[in-house]
C-alpha cells in the first residue's frame, strides 16, 4: 500500500496541468503508457463512492487514485449522484436556504454537482454507475412513507435493516447548519426530515446496486453524511466481510 501512495503523489505531481481554475487536466494521465499489471491490485474489483461530484477536492484525488489502480490491473468503477436525492452532503445554510431545500431539495446545487462531477470522471475512461438507475418511483414512495410515519425525535436512532440510516441523517442535517444543537434551529426537525428521506432512498438504491455488483474494496471520501454514511455503514455490514 505504501508504495502505491508513492506512485500516486508522483502522478499528482508530473501530471496535474490545470485547464481551469477547479480541475487539473485529466486527459494526461491518459497518454502514461504500458502500466504494471503485476501488482497485489491485479483483477481486484473496487468501488470508489465518490458520491457528490461537486466536491472538488475529493474529485480530483479520486479519479488520480482510480487510474493508478486501473494501471495496476484493478477493475475499478465509480458511483455518482445524479440528483436522486432530496437532500445530501453539498447542501449547507450557505449554499442554500432552509425554505428552498424544504420546497425543492437542493436541485439548484444538483446540476453543476452532477454535470462537473460526472464529465470530469468520464475522462478516466473508467465505468461510472449512477444512483437513480438503481431506484423506482416505487423506492422514492417507500422512503416517503417511512419518513411520513417516523416521529422525528426517534429519527436519529432510526435503523432500517440493520442500517442506521437516522444517525447519518441527523449527522448531514448538523452539518447543513454547522452545528451541534439542531434543536436550536427554527426549521431543525424539516430539514432533518429531508435528511432522513435520503438516507433511506440511499439505502434502498444501495439494495439494488449491490445486488448487481459485488467488489473487493470500497473507497469513499466520508464515513458519515448523506449519502456516504449509508454506503459506508452498507459495505460493512453487508458487502465485505
Amino acid at each position: 500500500m505504501q508504495s502505491i501512495k508513492i506512485e500516486i503523489k508522483n502522478f499528482i505531481k508530473k501530471y496535474t496541468g490545470y485547464h481551469n481554475p477547479n480541475l487539473p487536466n485529466i486527459n494526461k494521465l491518459n497518454r502514461i503508457k504500458n502500466p504494471s499489471k503485476n501488482t497485489n491490485f491485479k483483477n481486484q474489483k473496487i468501488l470508489i463512492a465518490t458520491s457528490s461530484g461537486g466536491l472538488y477536492p475529493h474529485l480530483i484525488f479520486e479519479s488520480i487514485l482510480g487510474m493508478a489502480l486501473d494501471f495496476k490491473g484493478a477493475n475499478v468503477e465509480f458511483l455518482l449522484c445524479d440528483n436522486a436525492l432530496p437532500a445530501c452532503i453539498m447542501s449547507t445554510t450557505r449554499n442554500i436556504s432552509e425554505d428552498e431545500l424544504l420546497k425543492n431539495g437542493p436541485k439548484s446545487l444538483c446540476s453543476n454537482c452532477f454535470f462537473d462531477g460526472y464529465n470530469y470522471l468520464k475522462k478516466s475512461n473508467i465505468k461510472i454507475n449512477r444512483i437513480s438507475n438503481f431506484l423506482t418511483n416505487k423506492d422514492i414512495e417507500k422512503a416517503k412513507k417511512i419518513t411520513k410515519k417516523t416521529q422525528t425525535q426517534k429519527i436519529k436512532d432510526f435503523i432500517f435493516d440493520k442500517i442506521p440510516v437516522g444517525n447519518h441523517a441527523y449527522a448531514g442535517a448538523l452539518r447543513y447548519y454547522a452545528t451541534t444543537d439542531l434543536d436550536a434551529e427554527k426549521k431543525g426537525n424539516e430539514i432533518l426530515k429531508k435528511y432522513f428521506e435520503a438516507s433511506i432512498i440511499t439505502k434502498l438504491a444501495l439494495d439494488s446496486f449491490f445486488l448487481k455488483n459485488q467488489y473487493d474494496l470500497i473507497i469513499m471520501n466520508h464515513g458519515i453524511y448523506v449519502p456516504q454514511g449509508v454506503i459506508n455503514e452498507y459495505a460493512k455490514k453487508k458487502i465485505l466481510r
